[in-house]
């Protein structure tokens, strides 16, 4: 997320990551928004800690499509790909930074340069939170039990704890539950994609391309006033291009008239071509 206000730490970007599975979410502040950054944040918080993901999704900026980048995916042995532009959707952490807008939306008040203040704070919510497509917690899902409560306007209050002993035998038929909590988690999973998938397939046309087909792209014109352009006034589509590649039943790689590759385009952004 960012630019945002400049901090008093001099931070002006958020880095959020998460994981697909357990919805665990990590956060990190940063001052630019640099692929060596970026880079050094992901083996911080992710790769030396979790271990190496096998696939890592971004979006299309510059700060993830570098050297950097390209050579920690080469490092570790992670598939580095990235999201159709300009189809949010397809990002599951845009959904993740609303939320934590809100929450810093909610602590911030005239003086917005303390918008880092209380970062690891949000991220224990997020992550203690219960999630409806889990029905469980992400820190759950990751360590077989549920964090401590804090309450973060005054702490916790000083009481006397007992440690007790526990057997162990305990301890590893609990870990032993952890691959039937996995395969319940996976069925909450699907079911929710499935009621998603409904609501959002009621307004859906269905259309389908096949290689070679030749398209209309959807154009995203910014308006100019150096160059004379006007956003409203551009046309809506351009082209034609023609299918090169099916990356998935929504994904297309399209080509131009040369058969150079334009990317990856999501189905939203494409219409049939008639001569």
């Amino acid at each position: 997320m960012g630019p945002l206000p400049p901090s008093k730490s001099g931070h002006a970007y958020l880095l959020v990551m998460q994981d697909f599975f357990t919805k665990w979410i990590e956060c990190c502040p940063l001052r630019k928004a640099t692929g060596k950054k970026i880079r050094e944040a992901i083996e911080d918080l992710v790769i030396f800690r979790w271990g190496a993901p096998r696939v890592l999704l971004t979006d299309n900026g510059i700060e993830f499509l570098n050297r950097e980048l390209h050579a920690l995916a080469e490092q570790y042995g992670i598939q580095h790909t990235t999201v159709p532009p300009y189809h949010p959707q397809a990002n599951p952490v845009e959904r993740v930074n609303r939320v934590l807008k809100t929450m810093i939306t909610a602590y911030l008040e005239r003086d917005h340069r303390k918008w880092d203040q209380h970062i690891n704070e949000f991220r224990f919510a997020y992550n203690s939170a219960h999630h409806t497509s889990l029905q469980a917690t992400p820190a759950f899902l990751n360590f077989g039990r549920e964090p401590q409560p804090v309450n973060l306007s005054r702490g916790r209050e000083d009481e006397a704890v007992a440690v007790e002993n526990s057997d162990p035998a305990l301890w590893r038929e609990r870990m032993e539950k952890i691959q039937q909590l996995r395969t319940w988690v996976v069925e909450n999973l699907e079911t929710a994609r499935m009621k998603q998938t409904r609501y959002y397939n009621l307004r859906r046309r269905d259309r389908q391309f096949v290689v070679g087909d030749r398209v209309l792209k959807r154009q995203h014109v910014l308006s100019s006033a150096a160059q004379h352009v006007s956003a409203k006034l551009s046309t809506k589509f351009h082209g034609p291009f023609s299918v090169r590649k099916i990356l998935s039943p929504v994904v297309y790689e399209l080509a131009d008239s040369l058969g150079n590759s334009i990317g990856k385009i999501h189905i939203k952004d494409l219409k049939p071509y008639y001569e």
